[in-house]
């Protein structure tokens, strides 16, 4: 009676163990998991993963492997680094010692005879994964029970963690004529404007809501006199733009009102729900009306986009630009930063090219920890690209910045732009999301996502001539299934 019971016990055991290990529909008989006898516990894979080899990437034995006991899968969610050799690897095998044999199988690429290999006598023979349907087959130690698992090394077919973009552009959201000279696109609110301005004053704003899919609503617009396009900026209700030196305010992007302040002359962007610009020597808040001192050093025009953001250091939002010219005319590659009562220079150790009209957004880099270990980590980050310098010259690199722009660097060569985008200033940058979705049998399953996509929008040439077209990116890896 004690066999008896202490055997029921085990065998519940391994049942429960198989349960709570798989993604079971509900709909599904429990036949297929139950195991008769004990025997069959020695048939079970509870770990596998790949032998070490710097050669041919570092960190190959951290890779993380998932085991799928109820359809008899082991593959690695998180694919290996494009171009990856998979042909000749050592694999590791946890398999219960009581197992009666332990044998993995390939197919042969060329007579079609699969090459068996036992793996408790040559454990460190290699395997190739590269035509996949390899097997792991094990029998018990009674020899009353076999499993077999397919195994899959997942590589990815393309570089996960490069900043991909159209192999073409689009042109702007315009139907002037002659064409537009001059562009700025912000977002406001849950729609995004693009406004365009040609040689002969006219003007018009394209509205969307789904940049992404390029579906804009295009009207006329008239402006205020004097109206300086680059210095359009948004709010989350409102946007804002200068004509001579007075601000003015629109909800539409159609219709403007003058505010009852001037002697503006350069807007940075919104903080919070305000906008922050410039008077003369100093800077000023809309429509609270604080004030304060330019610092001396700090560009007063021709600066990037203002970026607002919150940090666990901080009680109040931080806002963010890059680059720009100072009242004594210098060119400057500081990043500056502000926290609603005054400016401080942030970059202390690297600054970018000194230039005007350096395009900054907030994206994501990947970086794979201390190369020792295959972890790959998401970081946010600042993205600088482009600018006029005081020369001319446009900046042809792409710079990023861990740490809010005290450290600038050239970025990985997956971030630079390709040959096909030329170097530009004065671009305008959206961020937009594309919602992804796929199947999933997790408990918790992840079926929809959003990756946000970076759309370039206008530019300058160094001639300053307008570029008609926008160019649409993103960052591979965003675009696959999250890991869960």
């Amino acid at each position: 009676m004690k066999l008896k019971a202490i055997r029921f016990i085990i065998t519940g055991l391994i049942f429960s163990g198989l349960i709570c290990s798989c993604n079971k529909d509900s709909d599904e008989t429990e036949a297929e998991v139950v195991l008769a006898d004990v025997g069959a516990s020695s048939t079970i894979v509870s770990s596998f993963s790949l032998k070490s080899n710097y050669k041919l990437l570092n960190g190959l034995d951290s890779v993380f492997f998932s085991i799928d006991q109820v359809n008899g899968r082991i593959f690695n969610a998180d694919s290996l680094p494009e171009g990856t050799d998979v042909r000749k690897l050592q694999v590791t095998i946890g398999a219960p010692s009581s197992a009666k044999s332990v044998e993995i199988i390939m197919p042969s690429l060329y007579d079609g005879r699969d090459t068996v290999i036992n793996y408790l006598k040559n454990p460190t023979d290699s395997i190739n994964f590269s035509k996949g349907g390899v097997m792991i087959r094990i029998n018990s130690s009674n020899g009353e029970h076999e499993r077999v698992y397919n195994v899959n090394v997942n590589v990815h077919k393309i570089k996960a963690d490069s900043l991909q973009w159209q192999t073409s552009s689009r042109t702007l959201p315009s139907t002037l004529s002659p064409r537009a000279n001059a562009e700025k696109s912000v977002k406001c609110g849950d729609k995004y404007y693009c406004l365009t301005q040609n040689s002969a004053g006219q003007t018009q704003m394209a509205v969307s809501s789904n940049p992404l899919n390029n579906q804009w609503d295009i009207q006329s617009a008239t402006l205020p006199s004097g109206v300086m396009v680059e210095t359009l900026c948004a709010t989350g209700d409102a946007l804002y733009i200068l004509g001579d030196d007075k601000l003015y305010k629109s909800t539409d992007g159609l219709n403007w009102s003058a505010t009852e302040t001037d002697g503006w002359t350069w807007l940075y962007g919104a903080y919070g729900d305000e906008i922050l610009g410039a008077q003369g020597s100093d800077w000023a808040l809309y429509p609270s009306g604080a004030t304060g001192k330019i610092p001396a050093t700090m560009p007063v025009k021709g600066t990037s986009m203002l970026w607002s953001y919150t940090d666990e250091w901080f009680i109040d939002p931080q806002a963010i630009f890059a680059g720009g010219i100072t009242a004594d005319g210098e060119y400057s590659g500081d990043a500056w930063g502000f926290d609603g009562t005054g400016w401080g220079r942030l970059s202390s150790r690297g600054s970018l090219p000194a230039a005007e009209g350096i395009t900054l957004f907030p994206y994501f880099t990947y970086r794979s920890g201390n190369n020792k270990f295959y972890i790959i980590t998401k970081h946010s980050c600042w993205i600088a690209l482009g600018g006029k310098m005081a020369n001319g010259a446009i900046n042809t690199k792409v710079y990023t910045s861990l740490d809010n722009g005290v450290t600038w660097r050239e970025a990985a060569s997956t971030l630079q732009l390709p040959e096909v985008i030329s170097p530009r200033y004065g671009a305008s940058v959206l961020i937009a999301d594309k919602a992804f979705g796929a199947a999933s049998r997790a408990i918790a399953p992840i079926t929809q996502w959003d990756a946000p996509y970076v759309i370039l929008s206008g530019g300058l040439t160094a001639r300053g001539v307008l570029y008609n077209e926008q160019w649409t990116g993103v960052i591979n890896r965003l675009t696959f299934k999250p890991l869960q």
